[in-house]
C-alpha cells in the first residue's frame, strides 16, 4: 500500500511539474505575443503618415483630372456656345439685310 501510495505521489508532483511547465510556456507565449502585436502596432503607426500622404496624393490626382475634365467640357460647351452664337448673328444678319432690301417681305 505504501509503494502505491508513493507512486501516487511521485505521478501528483510529475502531473504537476508538467502544469507548471505549460503555464510557464503559457506565459511565454502570451508574452511573445503580446510584443509582437506591440511591434506590429508601433510599425502600422510609424506607416501611418505614409499612408495618408499616399491617400491625399491619390486624392490630389483625382481632384487635378476631375477638374481638367470640367475645365475641357466648359471650353467644349463655350465653343459650341460660340459656334450658335456666330450662326444666328449671320442669320440675323441676313434677315436685317432682307429686310433692309425688301421691307415688304417681312
Amino acid at each position: 500500500m505504501e509503494e502505491s501510495l508513493k507512486y501516487l505521489l511521485d505521478a501528483e508532483q510529475r502531473a504537476q511539474e508538467i502544469v507548471n511547465k505549460a503555464i510557464e510556456e503559457r506565459d511565454r507565449m502570451l508574452e511573445k505575443a503580446s510584443e509582437e502585436v506591440r511591434s506590429a502596432e508601433k510599425r502600422f503607426k510609424a506607416r501611418i503618415p505614409g499612408i495618408r500622404d499616399s491617400f491625399l496624393k491619390k486624392a490630389i490626382e483625382r481632384a487635378d483630372q476631375t477638374n481638367a475634365e470640367i475645365l475641357r467640357r466648359y471650353v467644349d460647351n463655350w465653343d459650341g456656345l460660340e459656334k450658335e452664337v456666330d450662326k444666328r448673328r449671320e442669320r440675323a444678319v441676313r434677315e436685317a439685310i432682307k429686310l433692309l432690301l425688301d421691307p415688304a417681305s417681312g
